[in-house]
């Protein structure tokens, strides 16, 4: 069965270019009934193995992905084959379903699911128990294909599952890989796809458990890592990143070398836990290249959902990256109307629309072709601050105003989720920089740091992390600084009474050794003198 693929414009027509998507890539369907643990929803009767209740099984699966608002879903069975007598799979029926079907409210489910990748987590001849891995395909690679490359990377098992018991692959992990790609030189020699291709990635699942990565591979994790197949690393639920590298600085080399990311998954087996543990990915297209870039581009395309709370478990983060879910104000478009206008101003062209991304979007175009007039014409328009530098400022107002203010255009900005009747400013409060303001920023390192953490949501968890840091030592060190201060006056009233004892120690000294009799004349001395100076006054 070849793969059609239907693009639903919703998407980036509601957030343009690239845009962040809650991902559950762990995912098991009623394949892995031979197992025991996959169960059909309540509301999904019939015989397990008919093509009517898988269809029913596909449309309640996605309906709980939705209801979950996860939007990109990786399944990842053991086995992707209910019915090895009918080539029947629960699998390909909900990318079936996924691409052509539709909800009971009558929208497309690519509508408001954003990508579905088909894919099997086998158990590799690798360690003890085995090796799990989870591999994942473009859809593209059609159902015939896709049953092909799971029993290249089964080897000669005949049946996968006996008593429950998953069966473990004749090979191991580098001739999987080795067939896979073959299948892939295949696929493009017999021209089967003149405008796609289908391609995989690989995810190592529950990776402390023992057919995880670690404990199926031990000291030849390195050895894995070299061959650079396996894209991401499945933590485990009550973990975060900073956790599992910790006491393993092999492991974050071996991550920064070939690229490699973390990522939570459900390893749901059934449809009411898809999306109990997630990752959020940000993605340009519902296609496996895409996912590919987000885990070779960690740093700014996936983020870790959850963090600690107070008892140090892990909740979902209160800020999700997705405008479409948080309250973050986002310039989505601006249109500028008016023939007499610098960006309107043509009989053909009497309205000029912008479209912008909620990250990041960058104009291109030739000198003078009005980059600087758009930018400096909106900082006017939405009454945002102005540079600090008089000329910088005089520059910045007269380009706005004579140029994209100029005959009087009228200037529609599109802030999702804002009240249209607000101020520009309040709907989008953004921070503008001339080139000139760039330059002089350049120079203040703390300003780089504020700009870029913007950029990288990583380094914006970390950066926040290190400034409240020092904002609790700041209180300490001032703390101490008083406290410093106290003792500072302490040891001056000390040394003051130190000096005093001495003098007095000093005297003390003398007088001993001066001896009683000394004392005794010097008192009688005293006395006499005491009575003469009193007979004299009484003389006078």
């Amino acid at each position: 069965m070849k793969f059609e693929r239907f693009i639903s414009e919703n998407w980036h027509r509601d957030v343009p270019g690239a845009r962040w998507f809650k991902a559950d890539l762990h995912i098991h369907t009623v394949d892995d009934l031979p197992g025991g643990k996959a169960k059909f929803p309540n509301d999904v009767n019939g015989p397990p193995d008919s093509e009517e209740t898988i269809e029913a099984y596909a449309h309640r699966f996605l309906q709980s992905a939705v209801e979950r608002n996860v939007r990109v879903l990786g399944l990842t069975p053991h086995s992707p084959i209910i019915n090895r007598t009918t080539n029947l799979s629960a699998v390909w029926k909900i990318v079936d379903v996924w691409s052509n079907g539709v909800d009971t409210d009558g929208r497309p489910y690519r509508e408001k699911i954003y990508a579905v990748f088909p894919g099997f987590e086998p158990s590799l001849n690798q360690g003890k128990s085995g090796l799990h891995l989870l591999f994942l395909f473009d859809p593209e690679i059609g159902l015939e294909k896709f049953f092909k490359a799971f029993d290249l990377v089964m080897g000669n098992v005949s049946s996968i599952w006996s008593e429950n018991t998953l069966q473990i692959s004749s090979i191991r992990a580098e001739e999987a890989f080795s067939r896979l790609r073959g299948l892939q030189i295949q696929d493009t020699k017999d021209h089967q796809y003149e405008t796609e291709s289908w391609d995989y990635i690989v995810l190592a699942p529950h990776i402390e458990q023992d057919k995880g990565l670690f404990g199926a591979q031990k000291g030849q994790v390195l050895s894995l890592f070299q061959l650079g197949e396996v894209a991401g690393l499945e933590l485990a639920d009550e973990k975060l990143p900073i956790t599992t590298l910790k006491n393993r600085p092999w492991l974050e080399k071996a991550m920064n070398e070939h690229h490699q990311a973390f990522f939570h998954g459900s390893d749901a087996y059934s449809v009411v836990d898809i999306g109990r543990r997630h990752v959020w990915l940000k993605l340009a297209s519902p296609r496996i290249e895409a996912l590919r870039q987000a885990f070779v581009a960690n740093e700014s395309r996936i983020r870790i959902g959850y963090e600690p709370d107070v008892d140090g478990n892990l909740k979902e983060i209160e800020s999700p990256p997705d405008v479409t879910v948080t309250e973050r104000p986002w310039l989505k478009s601006v249109s500028v109307s008016g023939k007499a206008s610098f960006f309107g101003g043509s009989k053909d062209n009497p309205k000029c629309r912008f479209d912008l991304s909620p990250d990041l979007t960058c104009l291109i175009g030739g000198s003078m072709t009005g980059k600087s007039t758009f930018l400096d014409g909106l900082r006017v328009h939405v009454n945002a601050p102005m540079p600090t530098n008089d000329s910088l400022k005089t520059q910045v107002e007269k380009r706005g105003r004579d140029r994209f203010l100029g005959g009087s255009p009228e200037i529609e900005l599109e802030c999702p989720g804002t009240d249209s009747t607000a101020p520009d400013y309040d709907r989008w409060p953004a921070e503008f920089f001339t080139q000139n303001e760039l330059q002089r920023l350049a120079q203040e390192p703390e300003a780089i740091e504020r700009i870029l953490s913007r950029l990288v949501v990583i380094e914006t968890q970390e950066i926040e992390a290190r400034e409240n840091q020092l904002s609790v030592l700041d209180q300490e060190l001032n703390s101490t600084v008083d406290y410093l201060a106290k003792l500072d006056g302490d040891l001056a009233e000390a040394e003051q009474a130190w000096e005093r004892s001495q003098t007095a120690t000093e005297e003390i000294k003398a007088f001993s050794d001066a001896g009683i009799d000394e004392l005794h004349r010097v008192s009688r001395s005293l006395q006499g003198w005491l009575e003469y100076r009193k007979s004299i006054q009484d003389i006078w």
